[in-house]
């Protein structure tokens, strides 16, 4: 059995050119995001300390809470970074 070869970094999450790659600049950092709920929802927003960037997700710890939430990048419409 081989062991798996290193998959070079998508461009899009090193690039600030890119959403995720501009967002991995600001890890640690408190944001408020909102999210569009269906194709025509409403906006939902969610607070807290960004933990990480994927190629399709974001990683929140909430305000006030230790736990670690999960969240669609495709469904983001807007981040403000609170300074």
């Amino acid at each position: 059995m081989q062991a798996p070869s290193a998959q070079p970094t998508p461009q899009t999450l090193t690039s600030t050119m890119y959403i995720p790659g501009f967002l991995r600049t600001q890890i640690g950092r408190l944001v408020r995001v909102e999210f569009l709920i269906g194709s025509n929802g409403p906006l939902v927003d969610r607070t807290g300390i960004l933990l990480g960037v994927g190629v399709s997700y974001i990683l929140l710890r909430p305000v006030n809470s230790d736990d670690i939430m999960l969240c669609d990048l495709f469904s983001i419409k807007f981040v403000e970074i609170i300074l």
